[in-house]
Formats: C-alpha cells, sequence, structure tokens
C-alpha cells in the first residue's frame, strides 16, 4: 500500500513538472514572438473551444441518429417490442371482441377463429404487413398496403374439418357478410398520419446527410485550428464525451416528456374505448420507450469510453513526450 502510494505520488510529481516545463517553454517561446503571438494562441484556443462544442452537438446528433436508425426505422424492433410485451395476443383478443360484437352472427366463427388466428400466424402476417408500409413510408412505393382479410378467409376454409367443403364458403359468407376480402386503410381511417410519416422519414433521410457531412467539416476544421493530430484526437475525445452527456440528457428529458404528455394519456384512453385494455397499450408504450431509450444509453456510453480513451491515451502519451524532452534538456 505504502509503495503504490509512493509511486502515485511520484506520478504526480512527475506531471507536475513537465507542465511546468511545458509553460515555461510556451512562455519564453510566446515572449519571442511578442504580443502578435499571445493574440494568435489566444484566438487560436477561442476557436478550438467554439469547435469542441459545436462538435460534440454534431457528434450527439449523430448518436440519435443511430438510435433512430436501429429502432424506430427496422420493423425487427417493433416485432421484439410486440412480442416482449405480448401484443399479438392482445390484437388476438381485440379481433374476436370486434367479430362477436360488430358482426351479427361472428359470435358463432370464434371457436373456428382461435384455431386459426394463432398469435404466431398473426405475427407473421402482420410482419408481411409491415413490410409493406415500411416500403409506402420509406417512399419505395406509392400505394398504402391493403389488409388481406382474404387470407383469414382461406385460412378458416383450410381448417374447417367438421364441415363439407361444400358448405364452408356459405358459412363463411354467414359469419362474415359485408367484410371485404381487401380493406384499404382509406376504408377503416385516415391516411394523413401514413403520409404526415412518409414525409417526416423524408426529412430525416436528408438531415442525416446534412450531419454527417457538417461532423465531417467540423473535424477538418479543428485539425486546421490545432494543426496537431494527437491535440485534435484529445479534442475528439472531449466532444465524444460531452455528446456522450446529451445524448443522456436528451434521453432523460423524452422519458419525462412522453410519460407525463396529456396528448399521450388522452391517446391511451381512445384506444382503451377501441376495446384494446388500457394496461396493455401503456405496457407496449413502455417498452417501446425503453427500446429506445435503452439504445440511446447504449450509444451514449459508448462515446463517453472512447471519448475518455481517446483523452487518456493521447494525453498520456503527450505527457510522456514532455517528459521526455524536459528532463533530457536538464540533461
Amino acid at each position: 500500500m505504502t509503495n503504490c502510494f509512493e509511486e502515485c505520488n511520484g506520478n504526480y510529481l512527475i506531471y507536475i513538472i513537465a507542465v511546468r516545463d511545458f509553460v515555461v517553454k510556451y512562455k519564453h517561446k510566446a515572449d519571442n514572438r511578442g504580443g502578435k503571438g499571445r493574440n494568435m494562441r489566444a484566438i487560436q484556443t477561442f476557436i478550438a473551444a467554439v469547435l469542441v462544442v459545436v462538435l460534440a452537438i454534431n457528434l450527439a446528433a449523430v448518436g440519435l441518429v443511430l438510435t433512430v436508425r436501429t429502432t424506430l426505422m427496422r420493423l425487427d424492433f417493433y416485432d421484439s417490442v410486440f412480442q416482449k410485451s405480448r401484443f399479438y395476443g392482445q390484437i388476438r383478443q381485440w379481433l374476436f371482441s370486434r367479430v362477436s360484437t360488430e358482426l351479427p352472427n361472428g359470435r358463432e366463427a370464434i371457436p373456428y377463429l382461435e384455431e386459426v388466428l394463432t398469435e404466431n400466424w398473426l405475427r407473421q402476417e402482420l410482419l408481411f404487413f409491415g413490410r409493406q408500409l415500411f416500403m409506402f413510408l420509406k417512399a419505395e412505393t406509392e400505394q398504402l398496403p391493403i389488409v388481406p382479410v382474404y387470407k383469414m378467409f382461406e385460412e378458416l376454409d383450410a381448417n374447417m374439418n367438421d364441415i363439407p367443403p361444400a358448405q364452408r364458403e356459405k358459412l363463411i359468407d354467414y359469419w362474415f357478410g359485408g367484410v371485404p376480402e381487401r380493406v384499404r386503410l382509406q376504408d377503416i381511417g385516415w391516411v394523413e398520419p401514413f403520409w404526415l410519416a412518409r414525409e417526416l422519414i423524408g426529412v430525416f433521410q436528408r438531415t442525416v446527410w446534412l450531419i454527417f457531412g457538417g461532423l465531417i467539416l467540423v473535424v477538418g476544421l479543428f485539425a486546421l485550428t490545432l494543426r496537431n493530430w494527437k491535440n485534435t484526437l484529445v479534442g475528439l475525445g472531449a466532444a465524444l464525451a460531452a455528446a456522450g452527456g446529451i445524448i443522456i440528457e436528451i434521453s432523460l428529458f423524452l422519458n419525462w416528456a412522453i410519460m407525463n404528455s396529456e396528448s399521450v394519456r388522452i391517446w391511451i384512453t381512445g384506444m382503451g374505448k377501441q376495446m384494446f385494455p388500457q394496461d396493455a397499450i401503456e405496457s407496449l408504450l413502455k417498452y417501446l420507450l425503453d427500446g429506445f431509450l435503452g439504445k440511446c444509453y447504449l450509444i451514449a456510453f459508448l462515446f463517453f469510453v472512447v471519448g475518455v480513451l481517446f483523452i487518456q491515451f493521447w494525453s498520456s502519451g503527450t505527457r510522456f513526450k514532455v517528459i521526455k524532452g524536459g528532463f533530457d534538456n536538464k540533461k
């Protein structure tokens, strides 16, 4: 323990000597250059400090972009959330409720629907529908997806083994009379939110290029200002660590804002009136938010760790060089 303490004190002593030698040398050079040299150094330091702040904000934006692209813009993210929150089962029960209450003869079809509309079958169909919807939102197609109700009818027909084939179609028509085989989203609700989401995704995609272009520009200006690749890496490390902190602050604010939003509460209540259990909607929202914020925290942590490593490694290398030079000069 004593040896460790003495070693630490020795390291601090060497560091103090190195800093003293560096300051003396820099002051001597600045004095030789005169007032103009000192003013230029001050301006250079100020510009570098401003660029570190700008770089930290830009890197935080990059982190948020990575979070969005790996969560909200990926179908497998929603699939994972639906499975964790058991929302496929909730959708299944919701469909049974709608058939029983809104179709005059729908209650008689429930025993057969329970065998056909399994959670796995429903998941596969929703994933297929989700792929079509993502193609529209990413402007890969101009048509909104159609809900293929006919697939449920075909599945029912294939599994009604206790009923003669000739009577199956008539019985399905009797249960689901008036329900079209293909349902357009325009026929069951507003489509403006989908078009708005499509426009927002387009803006997001263009903004991504601006953010990465701005990042390259700021890093280039930073390197030109310092004119020292080691100091540039130390500054980049500081910006990365600061960006991690910014991302965490934004994540905490988003969590607070969403969980305390009156609009979100109204939406949850409205979904409850559509025969969706309110606790199921709250659970789904919680898993969605946890998944998104969890990715935010992970990226923020990686930024912070990489930033600290940059600072520690390159600062240590600079100190060693200064120390070595200082002792060499003394010799």
